[in-house]
């Protein structure tokens, strides 16, 4: 059986393995720097050309670099030659020598009808060919070397990592990552040809992400290669937002599956990506060594040392390890604050500048992405990021990621490592947005990590007093960074602080300055501050004027010590006070509590003052001047007759007299400020506004007064709708409320929506006596039916019982069943007791109308309504709607209670009233 040679035989170099192109295209794939004619012409052979092969021409071969040497095949066959065979599943047979691959053989004619003998010319390798010798045996000759191999002796060792082997995988998984890509996140797999040329072969295969969390699983039919290049393509969680991105973001990775079946795809994966390709395709590096290259130039570029590290596509941004943090740390620094388009081009320019050299250049944007990393330490945003992926839920810990992200802005920055000997030390940024300014940086310990350290913002006080001594007690001076800023010296603590604004104008405020009357006060930006326990605390022109002075006369005015102010001495208090306009231009000098309540003429004007209980002197009118003057009003309330008209009266009203009012002349009783909402149990009056009037249902707080009749036995109504429990009497055959309804649920019933109120709009008095309603607010319809009406519209048909807001199983009364009542005939009966406003109630019956006054509400401009209250002495009483409209459908009756009459009264869209709803039958 003849074995044959596979239509591509790789070229083969004895050191580093042959390649799988013809010769023709391999001279293609070639660059200038790759093929030369002469040996002389090679380039210098450094730790920058290590391991590259080059073509001389004239010798027919490649040349290697090593050890700082080009070496021909001719050099390197004292090595030790070996070569072995590779079965695959097809019955054909890889052929490997020193770890490289000669060529395919397979049983049966090849594609071409070669035999696998006409190698030697470089037809189907270079420098190397395949001899068939027999149904068992082939012979390999490399150079002046041969080996035979024996097809029951084909062995599974020797590959290197550059050739392809057929792989088996019932699944390829990993998890794809920015922060993880959401569901539906697209993920493909797609074959590479080998490690050489790392082409595609067109066989894909394709999955989507199906949990937020990155994770994905994707059926793989055979694999004739272990390479493969994955690509994600999806939306992702932002680590730094907390939320997710706004548009989709695709990340490559290159990775071999043979051993492995997990291969997460991330920003280290994308970044290496180009770096990669570049190695392996054009400086011949195997994919191993190209990967391990390309991965610690990556993390180089933030000066992390990935010695020891896993491979990148290993590596988990919500994992827990070191590494992992890592991968979080680029994650968070190519983030930053930037969209997903701008994120994409950055990462596209970074891995096209590593490409062919491993090295990014772009100084501006490493200082942008320092900058953005040292204002996000020292906002807090890190605690924020770490807030962000600990709510993921995805790791058990989240790894120290800051230690990286401070590193390099540090290093970045050009500030030393922040350690032990370097606590408290003050330093300037060499590099950086902050270079040159007045920021600075402090070296740190880290309270919740005993033994770190760390660089911070130093604050102005840290920055401005690095490196001062002590100095005498209370000296000021200028911060060493910023000028506009001062500091103070406190000997007693032994420490520089802050110098106030004041310190900087008056001086320390030390014991030598309190105890110095001259010096313990200044005035700064207008206001006074007098100096005490070291500290300069706000005070008055009074303090300042008056420290250390003695009493004085009663009355007497003197000039301030240190500006132009006069002070008046209380005798009763024992205090200087600041005298007024009147104490200084009345010649009555000053008016105080000793003085309280008289009256004088002044010889200034020939006007009457009296001074009242506020340390003032109040102008009086002629006639109460006249009458009152050489009088003290001294107890509030006392009634005098005048000097020169005997038959009027005056009061005395918080120490001045005025003139009593008719009331008060006729109750001999004053109505004073102090006796203001007094109820005075001889006249059932009270005291309001200077005058005594009857007293309202309003006048007496919740639950003071019982309306009700004790000897009527009264039944209970629930109103679950606001637990709300009501008295009810039975009247005739009908069960009615013997309280007004207090119903307000604007929710549940918008029609109350401007259309109701409280007794002077406060609602307390709506738990006194129950709640203002308009006729649609009660019947529960909406107001525009009162315009409607307005035009000549007549009101909505009416189905009677009507519920309107009525608690359940109740409703509106009827004009009918109000007459029912006989209101007029059983009015005493009717009323509620224990009312000045009705005098002959009796409330034998238990219905305990209560005297409740007027509403209206009335529209306002624009819409709104504006509602109010009031009551008329001369006028009390109160109403309650019936549900009826007048006949003519013009308007709504509705009753009015009077003391001693009831009226029937057609209301409209303005008027108020109180309602009493009636059982249903």
């Amino acid at each position: 059986m003849k074995f044959l040679l596979l239509l591509e035989i790789v070229l083969i170099a004895v050191l580093c393995g042959c390649s799988e192109s013809t010769t023709s295209d391999s001279a293609n794939a070639l660059s200038e720097m790759d093929v030369v004619a002469e040996v002389e012409d090679l380039p210098k052979c450094d730790a920058a050309n290590e391991g590259v092969e080059v073509w001389v021409k004239s010798e027919q071969s490649f040349r290697i670099c090593r050890d700082k040497k080009w070496f021909s095949k001719l050099d390197v066959q004292s090595e030790s030659f070996s070569c072995n065979s590779i079965p695959f599943d097809d019955d054909s047979v890889k052929v490997v020598c020193n770890g490289d691959s000669v060529g395919t053989l397979f049983r049966g004619n090849g594609a071409d009808g070669k035999n696998g003998s006409s190698g030697t010319d470089g037809e189907n390798g270079l420098g190397c060919s395949m001899e068939n010798l027999g149904e068992y045996a082939i012979r390999v000759v490399c150079g002046l070397d041969s080996a035979i191999l024996l097809m029951d002796s084909v062995s599974e060792t020797d590959v290197l990592d550059s050739e392809k082997i057929a792989v088996l995988l019932d699944t390829v998984s990993g998890t794809s990552q920015k922060g993880p890509f959401l569901k539906g996140s697209e993920v493909t797999v797609r074959e590479l040809k080998d490690g050489r040329s790392l082409t595609q072969t067109g066989n894909d295969f394709h999955g989507k992400i199906q949990e937020d969390n990155g994770e994905f699983r994707i059926n793989a039919r055979r694999l004739m290669s272990q390479y493969v290049m994955l690509e994600a393509n999806g939306y992702y969680r932002n680590e730094v937002t907390g939320k997710n991105s706004d548009s989709k973001l695709t990340l490559f990775g290159f990775s071999e599956v043979l051993s492995r079946r997990v291969v997460n795809v991330n920003l280290l994966t994308h970044l290496e990506y180009e770096r990669v390709n570049y190695l392996v395709t054009k400086k011949k590096y195997s994919v191993k060594k190209a990967k391990k290259q390309a991965q610690q130039e990556v993390f180089n570029l933030f000066g992390i040392d990935a010695t020891g590290f896993s491979s990148s596509e290993d590596l988990n941004v919500v994992g827990s390890s070191d590494e992992d943090g890592a991968l979080l740390t680029f994650s968070i620094m190519f983030q930053g604050d930037r969209s997903v388009s701008q994120l994409s081009d950055l990462l596209m320019k970074v891995s096209t500048d590593m490409e062919k050299d491993g090295i990014w250049d772009d100084s501006a944007t490493r200082i942008e992405m320092a900058d953005w990393s040292a204002d996000a330490d020292a906002l807090g945003r890190l605690d924020s990021i770490r807030g962000n992926v600990t709510n993921w839920h995805l790791s058990s810990k989240v790894p120290n990621f800051e230690r990286y992200i401070r590193r390099f802005w540090n290093q970045e920055y050009g500030l030393d490592s922040c350690l032990a000997k370097r606590n408290g030390s003050v330093v300037s940024a060499k590099f950086g947005k902050n270079k040159d300014s007045k920021v600075r940086y402090i070296c740190k310990s880290v309270p919740e990590n005993v033994g770190e350290y760390r660089w911070v913002v130093a604050n102005d006080f840290e920055k401005d007093t690095y490196g001062w001594t002590s100095a005498e007690d209370g000296s000021i001076k200028k911060g060493s960074v910023t000028d506009s800023l001062y500091y103070l010296y406190d000997a007693v603590k032994q420490k520089w602080r802050t110098a106030t604004g004041v310190e900087q104008k008056l001086g320390a405020c030390i014991e030598s300055i309190a105890k110095d009357l001259k010096k313990n006060t200044g005035k700064v930006n207008g206001f006074w501050y007098k100096c005490a326990d070291r500290t300069w605390d706000t005070t008055t022109a009074y303090v300042v004027d008056t420290q250390g002075w003695g009493p004085g006369e009663d009355a007497e005015i003197k000039n301030g010590d240190s500006t132009e102010a006069k002070y008046v001495y209380d005798e009763i208090d024992a205090v200087w006070r600041s005298a007024n306009v009147n104490d200084l231009s009345l010649g009555l000098n000053g008016c105080t509590k000793k003085r309280a309540g008289e009256t004088l003429q002044s010889e200034t004007n020939s006007k009457y003052y009296g001074c009242s209980a506020h340390h003032e002197w109040r102008e009086l009118s002629n006639d109460i001047g006249k009458n009152t003057v050489g009088m003290t009003c001294k107890t509030d309330g006392e009634m005098v007759y005048g000097i020169e008209n005997t038959k009027s009266r005056f009061v005395c009203d918080s120490n001045l007299w005025r003139t009593a009012t008719t009331v008060e002349e006729q109750m001999n009783l004053a109505c004073t400020s102090a006796l203001q909402g007094t109820f005075n149990q001889d006249s059932s009056l009270i005291c309001d506004g200077l005058v005594y009037r009857k007293t309202y249902v309003y006048d007496f707080e919740v639950g003071v007064r019982n309306y009700f009749n004790p000897d009527v036995e009264y039944n209970s109504l629930y109103d679950a709708r606001d637990g709300r429990t009501y008295k009810t009497v039975k009247i005739g055959n009908r069960e009615w409320m013997a309280e007004n309804l207090k119903y307000l649920d604007e929710w549940k019933n918008p029609n109350l929506i401007g259309n109701t109120a409280c007794y002077k709009d406060d609602t307390l008095n709506c738990l006194k006596t129950g709640r203002f309603y308009t006729w649609t607010a009660l019947m529960d319809i909406d107001e525009k039916w009162w315009t409607l009406n307005d035009l000549g519209a007549p009101y909505p048909p009416m189905e009677y019982p009507h519920r309107g807001i009525c608690p359940e199983g109740w409703h509106v009364p009827t004009y009918e069943e109000l007459q029912e009542l006989n209101l007029s005939g059983n009015l005493p009966s009717m009323q509620a007791k224990q009312l000045t406003e009705w005098p002959k109630a009796t409330n034998a019956s238990g219905f305990t109308i209560l005297p409740t006054g007027q509403g209206w509400c009335q529209k306002e401009y624009g819409g709104g309504r504006n509602c109010w209250t009031r009551i008329l002495d001369y006028d009390i009483h109160t109403s309650f709607w019936s549900a009826t409209s007048e006949k003519d459908n013009s308007s709504v009756t509705f009753i009015t209670i009077y003391e001693s009459k009831v009226s029937q009264m057609f209301g409209g869209s303005s008027m108020m009233a109180m309602a009493r709803c009636v059982k249903d039958e």
